[in-house]
């Protein structure tokens, strides 16, 4: 407060020697202007420090639990995160859209990196933080060494306000040595360098996802969930960088290429034993277990966990491998930009190439949305694929028969004639709407619960099959007849706009929205619906469903 006493007493002094006469007015504006800078300075300080906080929390979580991640928001947009340790106890971490921008209009952030040792390092701006002998600042240990020198203090940052008259009242220093000695920044502190982007809850473990803007790639942090015995991640033995976590019990592995899996253990022992692993070798090492060579079709591993006070617990792995491709860039471009586009430059090989390594062939999610793409040839390698989105696009065909574990599907707005989905026995949501199909066969897809086929070409659709069908979008097409008999589950039913002459939706217990007039007949000439309702259900047409404006030119079966 002495020095804002002492800025609002110069700022009187400099205008009272300038002229006897002056706006009292300026002067306030200007005091108060300074009394808004320097509060934006100390939240800006304080937001940056905790996040230094955060992240020390975070890289050293591996030998830490969590318990919970509360989300932050402003709005509907998440800024940040609460998460709990059950150590460490408590801390926030906001992801860069929160704090004060500074006078150079670029966010506050200190950032940290994966070193090639397997450490975290701090970084300034995306240089490595060093201290006063030029070493690296470390912020993990690796291999049970705690990797931070007695001499190096978690990084902090003040203002020259806090620091002495030596120092520029509204300039950033930073510290590696518990404050005994500051450096001024020379450019703002960004939030950018491997900032947060997102934490996933896999049930067993968080996974925090780092994203690096100067080098455009994902890195990831997992740590265990508080009461967790056993977690378990897979390594290929040629590259020990590339492991990631194993969830839901399951991963795919390349046939015939050696691995590891390591088995992370909180307190007490395990053992393993293999199952249905005809030509699956493995081995033990420690805490890993070793596989030299995988045989064609699945291995089942099955853990026990002897924990410190005798409770025993079981745990389950299934691998399942794959024949493991390479997508070329000269064979499908945009296909290699719009994967780069989703997970980084670090997927390419050193041709400009990806290998579908293990780590992308267990991916259960891919938004290749917009991305002028014509072919998704080379996605058959992605076989833990549960979720793709491919909107907007130029796709005439889909291959997808080797996704067998793909539960939705989004291909909407293409240019597909035809789609084969019979492999799919897993799809519950598919959205194909505004494309050219004349035909779809869903007989297979009996967990479908979610179809959106509007502005296509069909002249009928067997959904005889879909019993658990819940949402129907089929507006729009070439359709003379609509069966529903099978479809006791519909909630919502879009049927508006086809050529329809009858519709019995009578046995549909539940049926909340009903959209099914404006109905033609073959020449393209407005044509009247007759309307078949169970008792129930013409109390809602006469109180909600005829008001609605695709209800026209509809008439109820007597």
């Amino acid at each position: 407060m002495k020095k804002k006493f002492f800025y609002a007493v110069a700022c009187i002094l400099s205008l009272a020697i300038i002229g006897c006469q002056y706006d009292d007015a300026e002067v306030w504006d200007a005091i108060n202007n300074q009394e808004k800078r320097i509060t934006d300075l100390e939240e800006w300080q304080k937001t940056t420090n905790d996040n230094i906080a955060a992240l020390q929390a975070i890289v050293n979580g591996s030998n830490d639990y969590i318990t919970s991640v509360e989300e932050l928001k402003e709005g509907d947009e998440i800024v940040g995160y609460t998460i709990n340790f059950h150590r460490q106890g408590e801390v926030t971490i906001y992801n860069g859209k929160k704090g004060d921008k500074g006078e150079t209009g670029e966010s506050p952030v200190i950032g940290v990196t994966p070193g090639d040792d397997g450490r975290w390092y701090w970084t300034v701006n995306g240089e490595i933080m060093k201290d006063a002998n030029d070493n690296p600042v470390c912020a993990s240990g690796k291999d049970g060494e705690d990797g931070i020198s007695p001499t190096v203090a978690t990084p902090m940052v003040k203002l020259g306000l806090e620091l002495g008259d030596e120092y520029q009242p509204y300039a950033s220093y930073l510290s590696v040595d518990d404050g005994q000695t500051w450096t001024q920044l020379t450019v703002p502190i960004g939030w950018q360098d491997y900032c947060l982007q997102s934490i996933n809850d896999y049930g067993d473990h968080y996974s925090f996802q780092f994203y690096s803007s100067e080098n455009g790639y994902y890195t990831y942090i997992n740590i265990p969930r508080y009461g967790v015995k056993l977690q378990f991640y897979l390594y290929m033995l040629n590259n020990i960088y590339n492991g990631f976590s194993i969830s839901n019990g399951k991963c795919n592995v390349p046939e015939g290429e050696p691995f590891k899996i390591e088995v992370y253990s909180s307190d007490g022992e395990w053992s393993y034993e293999v199952e249905d692993g005809a030509g699956w070798n493995f081995s033990r090492e420690g805490d890993y277990l070793v596989c030299s060579s995988s045989s064609e079709g699945s291995a089942k591993l099955k853990f026990t966990h002897y924990s410190l006070d005798n409770e025993v617990t079981y745990f389950q792995i299934v691998l399942s491998t794959y024949v493991m491709n390479t997508i070329y860039r000269s064979d499908n471009p945009a296909l290699v930009d719009a994967l780069v586009n989703w997970y980084g430059n670090s997927i390419l090989d050193e041709n400009g190439d990806i290998e579908v390594i293990p780590y992308l062939a267990n991916s259960k999610y891919i938004n290749l949305n917009f991305s002028n793409l014509t072919s998704l040839k080379g996605l058959e390698g992605f076989v833990g694929l549960e979720e793709l989105y491919c909107v907007n696009n130029q796709l005439t065909e889909l291959d997808l028969s080797a996704l067998t574990n793909l539960k939705l599907l989004y291909c909407s707005n293409n240019q597909l004639t035809e789609l084969d989905i019979s492999n799919n026995l897993a799809l519950e949501n598919l959205s194909c709407m505004s494309n050219q199909l004349k035909t779809l066969d869903v007989t297979n897809n009996k967990n479908l619960t979610y179809l959106e086929v509007d502005n296509n070409q069909l002249e009928s659709i067997d959904i005889s099959q879909n019993t658990a069908l819940q949402t129907l979008w089929i507006l729009s097409n070439k359709l003379t007849s609509l069966d529903l008999s099978s479809n006791p589950n519909l909630n919502n039913l879009y049927c508006q706009s086809n050529c329809l002459s009858t519709l019995d939706v009578s046995n549909i217990i539940n049926l909340y929205n009903l959209n099914c007039g404006n109905q033609r007949d073959a020449s393209g000439n407005n044509q009247t619906l007759i309307l078949t309702l169970s008792n129930s259900q013409r109390e809602n047409w006469e109180n909600v469903w005829q008001y609605y404006e695709m209800n026209n030119n509809v008439s109820l079966a007597e």
